[in-house]
Order: structure tokens, then C-alpha cells, then sequence
């Protein structure tokens, strides 16, 4: 999946994006940006308007947002 620019989604949390996929696309709302303790890097959490997501908001037992199961993407 991808994103908006990493260099202005910390600015952007509440607002509305669009994920891609293999599978297509998904809108949702940019509810995190930050370091995780899943990966490397400056992660985007979205909360996504559909039930196409890998979580719902949390990963490995830490939970970075809020979402339904299911709801939930990181991006980068």
C-alpha cells in the first residue's frame, strides 16, 4: 500500500486519503504517523472506510489507533 508523502502525513492526522493496493483502492482517514515497534521507520495508520484492512489499529498486542476489525492498514 501506499501514501501521501511521509514528509507532510504528520500535518495530516483527521484527514481524509485514499490507500492503494494490488487489490485496489480504499478511503479512509489518517488516524497515526510514527515510529511502531512492528517495523523500521515513520508509519501511516488509517482507518479505513471499508472492511479491506489487516487490523484494527493495533499490532502485536500495542494499539497505535482506533478502527473495527478489519478497518485498520499501516502504510509508508
Amino acid at each position: 500500500m501506499s501514501l501521501i508523502d511521509l514528509g507532510r502525513a504528520h500535518r495530516m492526522v483527521g484527514v481524509r486519503c485514499r490507500c492503494f493496493t494490488a487489490h485496489g483502492s480504499s478511503m479512509g482517514v489518517v488516524k497515526f504517523y510514527g515510529p511502531v515497534l512492528f517495523a523500521e521507520g515513520e508509519w501511516v495508520g488509517v482507518g479505513l472506510d471499508t472492511k479491506t484492512g489487516r487490523n484494527n489499529g493495533g499490532v502485536d498486542g500495542i494499539q497505535y489507533f482506533e478502527a473495527g476489525a478489519a478497518y485498520g492498514v499501516f502504510v509508508r
